[in-house]
C-alpha cells in the first residue's frame, strides 16, 4: 500500500509542489488524479493545483490497473489557507524582545571533510575546544546558531556537543546553542544511508548532552510534530524573528534507508508543511511593528538548490520587506550572495549566507558574526589562522526592512 505525504495534502491554486510518496517498489509508477480541473501531475511528477476545490490522488501503475494507494488533496486560493489547513498557526516561542542590539554567530558543518577527521572521532576536538572558548571569552555572543553536520556520522554528533559544552563552561546556560539538522546527522554507518531512526533521535543527543547539562532548551513552535522532534522551530531574539528549517525531511519507515531514493524523503528541499508554517510565520511578522528582521537556518542552502518546493519558497521569501538572510552550510565553502529580486521588481536584494566549514584542518575554517544595530544588521566571516590568531574577511551590511518596489500589475483592458 502506498502513503502520500503529507496526507491529507493542501497545496495551494497555481503552485507546482513536491509533496513525497511511500511504500512503493521502484520509481515505475504513475501518479493521476480524479479530478484534474483541481490538481493533476505534471510530466516531472510534480503536483500543480489549478482550482480550488478537493480531489483524490492515486498512485499506481496505470489508472486501468488500479491504484496502490490515495490521498486527498484540497487546493486551496494561498499559502496562507494552506497554514490553518495544516493547524501551522503556531507562533515563535519569545527567548528575548527586549534588545534592538545584539551579535550571535552561525557556524556550520563542524565535521568538516576527510581530511579533518582526526583518528577515529570524525570530530576536530581541538578546533571545537578552541571555537567554544573563543565563544565563552573573547566574541561573547547573546547565542550561537548551527547549521548541522556536527560529526560524520550522526550518533557522533554528540562528541562535538560535548566539546561546546565544555568548551563553554560556566557560559553554557548563558550563550544558548540552536541547530538546525544536516545530512550527516542522519546516518549511523559508512554507507551514509539517510535513516528516520536518526531523525527520531536528535534531539535526545542534544537532551543527554547539552540540554541535561544547563543548556537552553530549545522552542517547540513548529509545524506538526516536528517542533517537537526539534526539527524546525522559530523564536524571536531582540527585534528579529529566527526559523529554523529541516531541510532533509524523510517519512516512511525504519527499513527506508537509501539516500539516493527520492521516495523515501525530500532531500535538500523542505516539505509542504513547511511552506506553509513559513507563510505563517511571515505574515506574522509583517503585522508585528516590534520585527524589524527574519533569518532562516537551514543544512542545504535551498535558495540554490533546484528542487520545486525551494522555488516556492524562495518566490514566498524573496519579496518580504523583513526578510534578510538564509544561513545555510553543507557546501564546505563560504559565501555571502545577494539573491536578485523577482523580474520587474528594484529594491534590495537578500542573501543566502553559506559558512565553510566549523571543522579546522584543511578546509576553509569559518564563522560568520552577525552583528544587529536596530534596523542595521552586518555580516562579517571570521577565519581561526594555522597560529591561533584570527582574520576578519570583508562581509556584507544590509538595513531592514529591506526596500521592495514590485512591478505595477497592467490595467485589464475594459470590459463592456
Amino acid at each position: 500500500m502506498a502513503t502520500i505525504k503529507p496526507d491529507p495534502t493542501y497545496i495551494p491554486n497555481g503552485a507546482s509542489v513536491h509533496i513525497g510518496v511511500w511504500g512503493v517498489t521502484g520509481n515505475a509508477c504513475g501518479f493521476w488524479s480524479d479530478n484534474e480541473k483541481v490538481a493533476e501531475f505534471t510530466e516531472d511528477v510534480l503536483l500543480k493545483g489549478k482550482g480550488a476545490g478537493t480531489t483524490t490522488i492515486h498512485v499506481g501503475g496505470a489508472p486501468e490497473i488500479g491504484s496502490w494507494g490515495e490521498a486527498e488533496v484540497n487546493v486551496v486560493e494561498s499559502w496562507s489557507a494552506c497554514a490553518g489547513a495544516y493547524h501551522a498557526k503556531v507562533l515563535p516561542a519569545v527567548v528575548n524582545n527586549s534588545k534592538s542590539k545584539f551579535k550571535f554567530v552561525f557556524i556550520s558543518d563542524p565535521q568538516g571533510g576527510p581530511g579533518d577527521i582526526i583518528n577515529e572521532k570524525t570530530v576536530n576536538h581541538e578546533y571545537a575546544n578552541w571555537f567554544a572558548q573563543y565563544m565563552a571569552k573573547n566574541e561573547k555572543p547573546d547565542f550561537i546558531l548551527v547549521g548541522g553536520d556536527l560529526a560524520n556520522y550522526g550518533d557522533d554528533a554528540a562528541l562535538w556537543i560535548d566539546d561546546m559544552v565544555k568548551g563553554l563552561g560556566d557560559q553554557v546556560g548563558v550563550i544558548p546553542m540552536f541547530c538546525a539538522i544536516g545530512n550527516h546527522d542522519l546516518v549511523d554507518n559508512a554507507l551514509g544511508y539517510y535513516k528516520k531512526s536518526q531523525q527520531d533521535g536528535w534531539l535526545k543527543i542534544w537532551h543527554d548532552h547539552y540540554f541535561s547539562k544547563g543548556g537552553k532548551t530549545w522552542p517547540t513552535t513548529g509545524p506538526g510534530d516536528m517542533g517537537k522532534k526539534g526539527l524546525a522551530y522559530a523564536f524571536v531574539y531582540g527585534n528579529a524573528l529566527f526559523i529554523v528549517v529541516d531541510s532533509y525531511y524523510l517519512y516512511g519507515d525504519k527499513q527506508q534507508t537509501g539516500c539516493s531514493n527520492t521516495l523515501t524523503g525530500m532531500l535538500e528541499e523542505i516539505d509542504v508543511q513547511q511552506l506553509a508554517w513559513v507563510e505563517y510565520l511571515m505574515n506574522w511578522a509583517d503585522g508585528q511593528a516590534g520585527i524589524k528582521h527574519v533569518f532562516m537556518i537551514s543544512h542545504a542552502p535551498l535558495f540554490t538548490e533546484d528542487h520545486p518546493n525551494n522555488h516556492e519558497l524562495l518566490k514566498m521569501l524573496n519579496i518580504r520587506p523583513k526578510f534578510g538572510a538564509l544561513l545555510a552550510g553543507h557546501r564546505h565553502r563560504l559565501e555571502l550572495t545577494p539573491i536578485a529580486l523577482p523580474k520587474g521588481a528594484t529594491g534590495t536584494s537578500c542573501y543566502q549566507i553559506i559558512d565553510g566549514t566549523g571543522a579546522g584542518g584543511e578546509t576553509d575554517h569559518v564563522y560568520v558574526r552577525i552583528e544587529v544595530d536596530d534596523g542595521q544588521v552586518t555580516v562579517t566571516p571570521i577565519h581561526k589562522t594555522a597560529t591561533d590568531t584570527i582574520a576578519v574577511e570583508q562581509g556584507v551590511m544590509w538595513t531592514g526592512p529591506r526596500t521592495i518596489h514590485m512591478p505595477t500589475p497592467p490595467t485589464p483592458p475594459h470590459q463592456a
